[in-house]
């Protein structure tokens, strides 16, 4: 008998003095379902037989057998040889091109039933199978770079002679053989960069149509270091690692000249180029005041500041000595060496005319004009007293005739 449910039934009569307990079993019917072959399947026609199984069972009766129909006629298996384990079922042989219905019957003890039912499809001829090896879906190349496209191609009635590759961006790429293990190669290179999809193209001699694509992106590898951009991570090396137009982008550029610390040379130039806490490092600092000669400016201080070999090079020298000013020491020359207005400064002046003893010339005026410790020394001293002879005379016109002296004598002052 069918799969049974279990039904308890309280029954009590009128009087309420008899009461009984009635049980009654509901079938819940057997079920099946196909398992050969596979909905919405195609088979080519002609290709191999097409056999169908199905399992179908009862709780009360176990494993039923079906029976079948093919498209609304009944079935009668060439074989039932096909099946496995509770499976049921056999060959239904080679079928005609065209949409086909199979459905699957199965009937408990009990009269209860259930069925199954898919939909398949027998073609004349399948396309071709075809299948991109390489490169695979999201696969990155360097553009410029040659590689070889790989695919293979089968067809269960047709030789297939040779693939069409193809992208979305640069259309046709070239035709290659297959080989005799289905295998088709091209060898292309990609220019420019974004993305691509990839087309491999087989047609069997029924005309069918095999395709199979895949999606990659293609980038730029500026640097040339095996690596695509698009991939790459910049690096302090001065080259555009990672293609965007940049080198060494957010690393350290102390002196804001374009070029990174990392790979930057020193100028002499005031600034830290290389950005090791150091200026102009390595350059020569002649006067060691810890600026180099290049960006030094001459200073009156006896150095050579700005390492051109001359020192205190641009400054006044007023008395032509070589020496600057600044720097010169007063000389009792009769020159203002020092540039300071005054000469022979600090030098001494017996007779106070303001021209030191060292460049004086001595006088006859009672005084020792030159400072050598001699008054009026080289004027005549006729009696040999010791005051020379103009001086007498001058002091005596002086006494005699209030007056200046005259004659010969006119000229002491």
């Amino acid at each position: 008998m069918g799969a049974l449910a279990l039904v308890s039934v309280l029954v009590i009569n009128a009087s309420c003095t008899d009461q009984s307990l009635k049980v009654y079993y509901e079938n819940e019917g057997p079920s099946i379902q196909i398992t050969v072959p596979d909905p919405n399947a195609t088979f080519v026609y002609l290709a191999e037989p097409i056999a169908a199984c199905a399992v179908g069972t009862d709780a009360e009766d176990g494993v039923l057998a079906a029976s079948w129909e093919l498209s609304g006629a009944p079935v009668a298996f060439e074989s039932t040889e096909v099946c496995s384990g509770d499976e049921r079922g056999g060959f239904l042989g080679f079928l005609e091109p065209g949409a086909w219905t199979l459905t699957a019957f199965v009937v408990d003890s009990s009269g209860a039933s259930a069925y199954d039912e898919i939909v398949f499809t027998v073609v004349d001829d399948l396309p071709p199978e075809v299948v991109i090896e390489s490169p695979e879906v999201d696969a990155v190349w360097i553009s410029g770079v040659p590689g070889t496209l790989s695919g293979t191609v089968h067809d269960d009635v047709s030789a297939i002679p040779s693939g069409t590759w193809s992208t979305d961006v640069e259309g046709a790429l070239g035709v290659s053989p297959v080989d005799s293990d289905g295998v088709t190669e091209l060898e292309v290179a990609f220019g420019g960069a974004g993305p691509r999809t990839i087309t491999l193209t087989a047609v069997d001699d029924s005309g069918h149509v095999g395709v199979d694509s895949v999606e990659i992106l293609v980038c730029t590898d500026v640097d040339e270091d095996g690596v695509a951009d698009c991939l790459a991570e910049e690096v302090c090396d001065g080259a555009d690692n990672d293609g965007d137009g940049l080198t060494d982008e957010d690393f350290f550029d102390t002196d804001a000249d374009g070029v990174a610390d990392c790979v930057d040379a020193e100028d002499c130039d005031d600034l830290d180029n290389d950005g090791d806490g150091l200026v102009d490092e390595d350059f020569p600092d002649t006067d060691e005041d810890g600026i180099a000669d290049c960006v030094d400016v001459e200073e009156c201080d006896g150095w050579d500041n700005d390492g051109d070999g001359d020192v205190d090079e641009g400054f006044p020298d007023a008395d032509g000595d070589g020496a600057p000013d600044c720097e010169d020491v007063e000389d009792c020359d009769g020159v203002d060496n020092n540039g300071d207005g005054r000469i022979d400064e600090g030098f001494p002046d017996a007779d106070l005319d303001g021209v030191a003893d060292c460049v004086d010339v001595e006088t006859c005026d009672g005084r020792d004009n030159d400072g050598d410790g001699f008054t009026d020394e080289g004027f005549p001293d006729a009696d040999l007293d010791g005051v020379a002879r103009l001086r007498r005379e001058a002091s005596w016109n002086r006494a005699t005739h209030g007056g200046p002296a005259h004659g010969r004598h006119s000229q002491i002052r």
